[in-house]
């Protein structure tokens, strides 16, 4: 869970974030790619990433979100399942998806620096990785 001055952040495998004032009252909620199952699915004897085989989470699940560094956290960076990895970018106050970015590994755990490069960190694999900010553009 992620926290601004007036409201809590929290995700889950209900493929949607879920936003709270800090005294607890329910503000909104968006969903994330609810349809669909995602293509990749861990196999514990190879630990890799594998194509999927049968249902999962769903392509939206959420694992995890972090908010940008600028003064007015704008945008709030959300972090989709392991199984399907990728980073879903929205507008904090408005929760509208302003972009997505697909990544090559899986993201339990996220970060976003002041220039807007994002660092992930796979718990099952030990690796890092930075993607590198290089401008926003608009959805397809």
């Amino acid at each position: 869970m992620r926290r601004t001055s007036e409201t809590s952040f929290g995700s889950g495998w209900g493929n949607r974030i879920q936003v709270f004032k800090t005294d607890g009252t329910f503000v909104n909620e968006v969903f994330l790619d609810k349809a669909g199952n995602a293509p990749w699915e861990w196999n514990a004897e190879t630990k890799q990433y594998v194509a999927a085989t049968g249902s999962g989470y769903g392509i939206g699940s959420t694992s995890n979100v972090t908010l940008s560094r600028d003064p007015q956290n704008t945008y709030l960076f959300v972090g989709g399942s392991p199984s399907y990895r990728r980073i879903y970018i929205l507008d904090r106050k408005t929760l509208k998806l302003l972009g997505t970015l697909d990544t090559v590994g899986s993201q339990h755990e996220l970060a976003v620096d002041s220039k807007m490069n994002i660092y992930t960190a796979s718990g099952r694999q030990r690796d890092t990785r930075r993607y590198t900010f290089k401008g926003m553009r608009p959805v397809k």
